[in-house]
């Protein structure tokens, strides 16, 4: 990565728009906009260690 910048994390255009009319819309629903994204981020976590479960594994194993 000589020479070139570390991109950081900027929200796309028009996402804090979208973000308020999805919470308005779960609001309506009842639904926390905050739980739901808690949860998407745990599904992300757990695929990603099912995903990677054997090389977990080893790792885990190289620290006992």
């Amino acid at each position: 990565m000589s020479g070139q910048k570390k991109r950081t994390n900027v929200k796309p255009d028009g996402f804090q728009e979208f973000e308020q009319l999805a919470k308005n819309i779960m609001d309506g629903q009842g639904v926390s906009y905050f739980d739901w994204v808690h949860q998407k981020h745990q599904e992300v976590v757990l695929n990603f260690n099912l995903t990677n479960k054997d090389e977990i594994a080893e790792l885990a194993k190289e620290v006992d």
